[in-house]
């Protein structure tokens, strides 16, 4: 009777070992979401200079949009000019096939505007975004 209460003790203490060994290896693991995003978010900016805010863009420089995360929205107007638009409450992006969709009609695209988050896939309809300040980065 004690010799199987022995091995069953021995047991749980070396998987409490190999538990303990598993997380000590914090470097190893991946990058977290938002490292991943700031990663990116400094590649797509590069060397580029922030200006001063704008209210509006013209439509035609929202062509190429990328968000990054919930909260940032890229519009690549030229390889030179990049304008980033930090959303203010966030926006529910997270999901590989979701797209943002401008309701609106007009020439330009303004802080205060709506943005619909869209699933590419399903057509459903996951939100509601509010576009903040344009900040213009342009190479140096």
């Amino acid at each position: 009777m004690f010799k199987p209460i022995a091995i069953l003790s021995l047991a749980v203490v070396a998987a409490g070992c190999m538990t303990y060994m598993g997380n000590e290896s914090y470097a190893a693991q991946p990058p977290s979401q938002l490292e991943r995003d700031e990663r990116r978010l400094a590649q797509l900016l590069g060397n580029k200079v922030p200006g001063p805010p704008q209210s509006c863009i013209q439509g035609y420089q929202a062509d190429r949009m990328s968000t990054i995360g919930d909260d940032i929205i890229l519009f690549r107007a030229s390889s030179n000019l990049v304008f980033r638009n930090d959303i203010p409450g966030g926006c529910p992006m997270s999901g590989s096939s979701r797209r943002l969709q401008r309701r609106s009609i007009g020439s330009n695209i303004c802080r205060g505007e709506p943005m619909q988050v869209v699933d590419n896939q399903t057509g459903a309809y996951f939100g509601t975004c509010i576009l903040g300040d344009f900040v213009p980065d342009r190479r140096r």
